[in-house]
């Protein structure tokens, strides 16, 4: 996550943020050595940079307060995907039908947690002193539930 494949040098400054101080799942990776600069969320970038089913993502940098939620968009459904704590969440399509599909296949997949307000895609995680830890690489576990 501190290297690029492009000449905008991504994580050059080695300076990462969580939200309230604590480095987590959602992280803001400064270009600059202020807060007030351009970041992007470096697990998210790297969930781009896989390139899944030669999917078109828009990929955002952002200038909006960390706390502020990151997301990663299919181009042609408008789906979002962002990195929570317990894997990845998931945003439906403004198209209902799109929406309905996702939802279809959300049911079917025993990683998948639904209700009102979240779909999330769990990955795999274990207690360590307290803390949930991720056992696999979550960029791998996007590329291999996609």
């Amino acid at each position: 996550m501190r290297g690029s494949r492009n000449d905008l040098r991504e994580g050059r400054t080695g300076i990462y943020l969580g939200v309230d101080g604590e480095l987590a799942y959602s992280l803001c990776m400064l270009r600059t050595y202020y807060l007030n600069g351009y970041y992007r969320d470096p697990i998210l970038l790297q969930v781009d940079y896989l390139d899944v089913k030669e999917a078109r993502v828009t990929h955002e940098v952002h200038l909006a307060p960390t706390t502020a939620p990151r997301w990663l968009r299919l181009e042609r459904s408008g789906v979002g995907l962002r990195s929570v704590a317990e894997g990845f969440e998931l945003q439906g399509s403004e198209d209902e039908v799109l929406h309905q599909l996702l939802l279809e296949i959300c049911t079917q997949r025993e990683d998948v947690t639904m209700n009102d307000e979240r779909i999330v895609l769990n990955v795999t995680q274990a207690d360590h002193a307290g803390d949930l830890i991720d056992d696999v690489d979550r960029v791998v576990c996007w590329a291999r539930s996609s």
